[in-house]
């Protein structure tokens, strides 16, 4: 948590909810809480088809990265994109998601996630 020497005190109280919002801000905790929360619902944004066959794996700069185990449900996923990311922006009422990005792998389906990186 960072200490705000230069900013005057609020003098007034907030809500828990606005005191976790500020403290997963500063430990750049914001896109981890995200990631998880897309990763609960993807089969209702992406739909049951296309979700079986992707993962969202990263978010990076609000670019939101998904692993696709094949080209055709990447393409089915590219036309969907501006539909993913309404629903994701409004489910948590900002822009916390600008674009996304498609990666065809390999997907570990025992792990529920994509294979490291190298």
């Amino acid at each position: 948590m960072k200490f705000r020497f230069s900013e005057k005190r609020q003098g007034k109280t907030i809500s828990i909810n606005s005191a976790l919002t500020m403290m997963f801000h500063d430990l750049g905790l914001d896109e981890s809480i995200v990631i998880g929360k897309v990763r609960s619902s993807w089969h209702e944004m992406a739909g049951e088809l296309l979700a079986a066959h992707s993962i969202p794996d990263r978010i990076y700069k609000k670019i939101l990265f998904v692993s696709v185990d094949h080209p055709v449900y990447s393409n089915e996923l590219a036309f969907m994109k501006n539909i993913i990311i309404k629903k994701i922006n409004e489910e948590f009422d900002s822009a916390v998601i600008k674009d996304v990005r498609l990666e065809i792998r390999k997907l570990d389906w025992q792990n529920k996630k994509a294979p490291e990186r190298r």
